[in-house]
């Protein structure tokens, strides 16, 4: 009988503890079919890059050839490359791959013939699936009045085999609505790290003072953010999310989520948090940045209470509220008094970037008429921090050009997480460290999958949510998921890594207990020097 309490140790032991792994391995692919997708943060890889070594900050010209810049990104799968978009209606690409930066000749896309420019209106906002990289998907917003009177067009294109250049004959209506002015469009287009959504920011229609109450009027898409899910089910260009807050109402167009805004000039996510912000622009007194935090005010929805309020003041205050939770401004500065002045704001990006993690977390934003850029955070509890003035630390990088950094109509970033800024007539910047440092070592612990600094079943459930639902899309550290180090991410690493923890079945390679450098050469690598003994 005593020879039974060691037989886990004999050959069928080895049995039982193998179906024991198997059954786990099945519990775990059924939890990761079973589980709702949730995205998850962006990620950038820093491999190589310079990293600052004390903060500094100034600027670089990266191109002074581009015909009234609006909008920078880039697009997944491209890290070499920004898409640059020019209001006339073109959408440029540059290489940043080598020590001079190159505008391509060629327009990624040119629909110069059906936007309408003049003015504020014009091509406005691009966006890249975050599956861009598998189906060649892009969106962009633009005026036209190809259809006899003014509008706002969400369209989505398409790549073609060129990476470089899309396919003109590719677009696909989204949305059309009217526009009554040539001013107050919004334009801007982002998709949130964290639900997946398309996020449309839309001006109130122009003129003054919001004339026709478009901001409050909830029938209107105008003066609103709107949400939508481009991976709609069947045959139809869009779906409305399940969870929008008025998506079964009948007083509120369902693709609403944000109401009450002015002229919303440049909204952007967070993308390590997917904090909302909002830059915009005031009527004749006060300028406004709006902060909305991660998943708060999705069931309800957002009312950013313009024309009722200009910024957190009186207005026109016989103006009823529509729908929405209402949200006063997080940052709000005067036209003529006080010691931050400006006329037009422009709202910004939050740094999550390789070359200077001083700066994480911090959002820019500037003037568009005082011609400065100031920053600030936001902390866990949502209150803003001190706010920093940048102007004459970035304008000392770019002394050549006499005015310095002026008309800011634009922040973007690359793959890499740096932020760009647009001069509205040619030319396009970049924020670099003043000085930098060689980049530190790539250290990791094999198996610390979801780096946590541990290693436990949710490294394991990581693994497989990564294989099977694409979530996260990108893991900080793909060598820590290699734990039997054979220089491949599939299904044998899970395996082995349950094995090895849980039940003492193989060694997992080095580095095991402490952070270390990988030992081994392969095409996997960290994206972040994470690790920490």
């Amino acid at each position: 009988m005593g020879n039974l309490n060691v037989s886990l140790f004999t050959t069928r032991g080895a049995s039982l503890r193998l179906r024991i792994i198997m059954k786990l391995l099945y519990t775990f692919l059924l939890l990761s079919i079973s589980f709702t997708t949730v995205k998850a943060q962006v990620t950038h890889d820093c491999t190589g890059r310079p990293v600052s070594s004390d903060g500094e900050i100034t600027l670089e010209l990266v191109s002074d050839d581009l015909d009234r810049p609006v909008d920078i990104t880039y697009a997944p799968g491209m890290k070499d490359h920004i898409f640059v978009v020019e209001h006339p209606g073109r959408i440029r690409v540059i290489d940043i791959s080598g020590e001079q930066d190159q505008l391509q000749s060629t327009a990624f896309l040119n629909i110069t013939d059906i936007v309408d420019f003049g003015g504020e209106s014009g091509l406005l906002g691009l966006a890249f699936h975050p599956d861009y990289d598998e189906n060649g998907y892009f969106f962009v917003c633009y005026i036209s009045t190809r259809s006899g009177s003014r509008e706002s067009i969400i369209s989505r294109f398409q790549v073609s085999e060129n990476p470089l250049i899309a396919v003109r004959g590719s677009e696909e209506i989204l949305m059309r609505f009217p526009q009554p002015r040539s001013n107050h469009n919004g334009g801007q287009l982002a998709f949130s790290p964290i639900d997946g959504m398309l996020y449309i920011s839309v001006g109130d229609g122009g003129k003054q003072r919001d004339p026709d109450n478009n901001a409050q009027n909830p029938l209107s898409y105008l003066g609103k953010i709107l949400r939508i899910d481009v991976n709609p089910q069947g045959d139809v260009p869009y779906s409305i999310p399940t969870d929008n807050p008025f998506k079964d109402q009948d007083d509120i167009q369902p693709e609403i989520w944000g109401l009450g805004l002015r002229n919303p000039w440049r909204m952007a996510f967070d993308s390590k948090t997917g904090d909302l912000y909002v830059g915009d622009v005031g009527q004749g007194t006060w300028e406004e940045v709006s902060f909305v935090p991660a998943g708060e005010y999705i069931e309800t929805g957002v009312n950013f209470e313009w024309r009722v309020l200009e910024g957190a003041h009186a207005h026109n205050t016989g103006t009823a509220y529509a729908h929405g939770l209402r949200l006063g401004p997080i940052y709000e500065y005067h036209h003529s008094s006080g010691a931050v002045r400006g006329v037009s704001v422009t709202g910004g990006h939050v740094y999550r970037g390789c070359s200077i993690p001083q700066l994480d977390g911090t959002y820019f934003f500037a003037d568009y008429g005082a011609n400065w850029v100031r920053s600030f955070k936001v902390n866990e509890a949502g209150a803003r921090g001190e706010l920093t003035n940048h102007t004459p630390d970035l304008n000392a990088g770019i002394a050549d050009f006499d005015n310095g950094v002026d008309s800011i109509s634009a922040f973007g970033t690359d793959s890499f997480g740096e932020i760009y800024i647009c001069d509205l007539q040619t030319k396009l910047f970049r924020i670099i460290p003043t000085d930098t440092e060689p980049p530190a070592p790539i250290t990791f612990r094999r198996g610390d999958v979801n780096s946590d600094g541990r290693r436990d079943i949710s490294d394991m459930i990581t693994s497989l949510f990564h294989l099977f639902k694409g979530v996260p899309e990108t893991l900080i550290c793909d060598d820590a998921m290699d734990m039997n180090d054979d220089g491949v991410k599939d299904i044998t690493d899970p395996i082995f890594g349950l094995s090895s923890f849980f039940f003492g079945i193989g060694i997992i390679p080095p580095p095991d207990a402490s952070c270390g450098e990988d030992p081994t050469p392969d095409d996997l690598d960290c994206q972040l020097p994470f690790c920490e003994d």
